[in-house]
């Protein structure tokens, strides 16, 4: 559509003619190009124990892709600690598509009695004291234009787990930390 610019009221209103394209990304095509970006963030606290794996609570984000071709890059970054008698935390990201299937598309080969996780900590409980950080990213082929929702479940053992803190030692104190966690979903045309 061709524009041409003159002076305010030389042009009569019936010259301009055509649409324009769509601007809420829909008419963006092709191989790269980032079509949408949304993103979750939890700056408060939750807490888990034992083994059974539960939803971590206000960490999720949503997209509905333009195309059932794009590709979703996930980018996470999650703050978590643990009690003395806490010796595992581990976590997985889950795909669940609306109307649709619940997948962990992120996660460990299977292999014997072993938990297929995303990111975890596995010690002895002598550093409980540490605030660890996961962070990752994956891209994803949801194959879909249904609406799409990323989150994590988490689980651990024994003692307890915390998110955005540290461990039991909670004092309110200035050394004391809070902090805050976040999943990025960016939509890339492929």
């Amino acid at each position: 559509l061709p524009i041409y610019y003159t002076h305010p009221g030389t042009h009569p209103a019936s010259m301009l003619t055509g649409a324009l394209p769509a601007i809420d990304g829909s008419a963006l095509t092709g191989v790269g190009k980032v079509l949408q970006v949304v993103q979750g963030v939890k700056s408060d606290t939750s807490s888990t124990a034992g083994t059974s794996w539960v939803t971590l609570a206000g960490l999720s984000a949503q997209i509905t892709p333009v195309s059932s071709t794009s590709k979703i890059l996930v980018q996470y970054q999650i703050w978590f600690g643990q009690t003395l008698s806490h010796h595992r935390t581990v976590g997985r990201l889950r795909r669940v598509i609306s109307g649709g299937s619940t997948a962990y598309p992120f996660i460990g080969d299977t292999d014997g009695s072993r938990s297929r996780c995303t990111w975890g900590t596995q010690d002895s409980g002598g550093i409980h004291g540490a605030t660890y950080c996961a962070a990752g990213s994956f891209l994803d082929t949801p194959s879909t234009t249904s609406a799409v929702t990323y989150d994590f479940q988490w689980s651990g053992e024994g003692g307890t787990a915390y998110i955005n803190r540290g461990n039991e030692a909670d004092g309110n104190n200035s050394l004391t930390q809070r902090l805050v966690s976040s999943i990025i979903l960016t939509e890339i045309g492929a």
